[in-house]
């Protein structure tokens, strides 16, 4: 199961999901909307029930696979998932598409 969270603005912003995120998050990936190349960002993401940080890298540009999301061992959530990106140029609009395993 994938949740899409999007934030339509070019550069930084946060999104959450409205319901909770029940399982084992592992991986995400960035799809380009609009452009070509890499626009690097940081990225959060964050289980806000729990406050619990389940990925956090800065100078993010490509998807993160399933084999090096935390290690290969993904993040458990167990509440609302707050994505935040900071320190993006806004060069390429794009989507990020954070996937799980809904227990």
């Amino acid at each position: 199961m994938a949740v899409a969270v999007i934030d339509h603005q070019r550069g930084d912003g946060a999104a959450s999901t409205t319901a909770d995120v029940i399982g084992h998050v592992t991986q995400f990936a960035v799809n380009n909307v609009d452009g070509s190349g890499v626009d690097p960002f940081d990225i959060d993401l964050e289980d806000t029930e729990n406050n619990y940080l389940l990925f956090s890298e800065n100078g993010k540009g490509a998807d993160e696979l399933p084999n090096s999301f935390r290690n290969g061992g993904g993040g458990y959530c167990r509440g609302p998932l707050q994505l935040t990106v900071d320190n993006h140029l806004g060069i390429i609009n794009f989507n990020v598409i954070v996937y799980y395993v809904r227990m």
